[in-house]
């Protein structure tokens, strides 16, 4: 119970998902990340023992980072077979995502990050032992509604502010001793280790905190414990670079930094901020398209959501034979839904039905 002040938009103005997005559940993030999970899945050419297998050292990874931080929400140290399993709560959120690959965000937890020049650092008397240098940074935005994206297995975005950032600091990604990558969910990490070129099980690891899923966070503050954490870290090292990335909307909004124990070899320089956004492509993407007729589609990304009973509804993005897109739902076929769920049905012919609000889909 607040005063009656009136809300102010401090974000980006203009609303995070359109209507018929919003209609079939793509608002919510626990929808919309294992969307992105389906297409990598056929991008890598996984099938599904493999893809879980991946999800399950993900996460076994994170946890084992999150078990050692006093500061994690949760420390328990997941084996990658307990990070599968359903046992102890651990049940299916948006299949193929356990309860334990889902960002954590209902927390109490606060981070703060003070900088300043070198010359009020030497007049505060802070020890130079202490400082840790911003060396690049970058930030840039895919196109912004997730359903009207190129592809979904890849951010042009992230790309292109981490390309800059390094090109800033004067290094390359394999003078990064340390990352944490913005890690709501599985897929928001390897869309991110592409990004940067490296790999998921990158033996420098993807995160210093324990990860959105594990060390938990303040919905996309948690950027700012992962900065926090990683000054702790070069501090403990005496030496070093590390890079942390931030996340918000549906990997739509992206920022990299690049901080280090030694003095960059160029002191901080204005920088066109517009620099890594002018890399990326946002005007030629498929367009979303609301309201269908009965149309022959294929499919480009799916998931199906569970409740506590089991698999509950399919969401499904379709191309149609205009180039554009639509979105349909699945519900009340378990035949379907176990399809959508477990095999991977990216390129697969179906048919959309418009409905109010929701389309339905079937496979042809």
């Amino acid at each position: 119970e607040g005063g009656d002040r009136p809300a102010e938009d401090l974000g980006a103005g203009r609303p995070s998902s359109l209507p018929a997005e919003h209609a079939h559940g793509l608002f919510e993030p626990i929808v919309t990340y294992p969307l992105f999970e389906s297409a990598l899945r056929h991008a890598r050419g996984l099938d599904e023992a493999q893809q879980r297998a991946q999800l399950g050292q993900l996460i076994a990874a994170m946890s084992a980072v999150a078990a050692d931080n006093p500061y994690a929400w949760r420390r328990d140290v997941l084996s990658p077979e307990a990070a599968l399993s359903e046992a102890g709560g651990n049940r299916i959120i948006t299949w193929p995502y356990n309860k334990c690959m889902n960002a954590i965000a209902g927390v109490d937890m606060a981070a703060a990050v003070l900088l300043t020049t070198v010359g009020e650092a030497r007049r505060q008397g802070i020890d130079p032992s202490r400082w840790v240098y911003l060396h690049g940074g970058a930030e840039a935005n895919d196109v912004w509604y997730a359903a009207e994206r190129e592809d979904f297995h890849r951010s042009p975005a992230l790309a292109a502010a981490g390309a800059q950032a390094l090109a800033q600091a004067g290094i390359g990604i394999e003078a990064i001793d340390r990352f944490d990558l913005y890690s709501c969910f599985p897929s928001a990490v390897t869309v991110a280790c592409d990004s940067l070129g490296i790999a998921v099980d990158d033996p420098r690891g993807v995160t210093v905190t324990g990860g959105l899923t594990l060390f938990g966070g303040p919905g996309n503050n948690y950027s700012t414990h992962a900065i926090a954490e990683m000054v702790a870290r070069l501090r403990a090292a005496g030496s070093g670079y590390g890079l942390v990335t931030a996340n918000g909307g549906y990997l739509t909004k992206h920022a990299v930094g690049i901080y280090g124990m030694a003095p960059p070899a160029q002191p901080w320089a204005d920088r066109d901020p517009d620099a890594a956004q002018a890399a990326v492509p946002l005007d030629r993407h498929p367009r979303l398209r609301d309201p269908v007729g009965t149309e022959a589609v294929h499919i480009e990304a799916h998931a199906v959501r569970y409740d506590r009973e089991g698999p509950a509804t399919g969401v499904v993005v379709c191309r149609l034979g205009d180039g554009q897109r639509c979105l349909a739902q699945a519900g009340g076929d378990s035949a379907l839904l176990h399809r959508l769920a477990h095999e991977d049905c990216v390129g697969i012919a179906g048919e959309v039905t418009a409905g109010d609000p929701v389309n339905a889909f079937r496979f042809a």
